[in-house]
């Protein structure tokens, strides 16, 4: 599992960085068999910081890509909000993906 952070918001530091690849990793390391790569982008709503937009996108092993959008008032529940409705989108996909088989 490959995990990328890109964050274009300018006050915000390494350790909301980190934090955002923890929060993803943790969230999805249940589906580590499924997922090959994670991008996770942190910007501001407009341009400016009254609210802050994570956006993650996950390319799985059947080739499916698998993306969500969240927002919050801060960095970190931006972060968090996003990691808890990309792993419900993961379970949902393998629950989905089970089923078939």
């Amino acid at each position: 599992m490959h995990i990328v952070v890109v964050n274009n918001i300018a006050a915000s530091t390494e350790q909301t960085r980190a934090y955002a690849e923890y929060r993803v990793f943790a969230s999805l390391a249940p589906y580590s068999r499924v997922v090959l790569e994670i991008e996770v982008c942190l910007g501001s709503d407009h341009g400016d910081a009254t609210h802050v937009l994570c956006s993650v996108k996950v390319q799985t092993a059947s080739g499916k890509g698998i993306r969500i959008r969240a927002r919050g008032r801060h960095a970190y529940d931006a972060i968090n909000r996003a990691a808890d409705r990309i792993g419900e989108r993961l379970w949902e996909h393998a629950a989905a993906a089970q089923a078939c088989s």
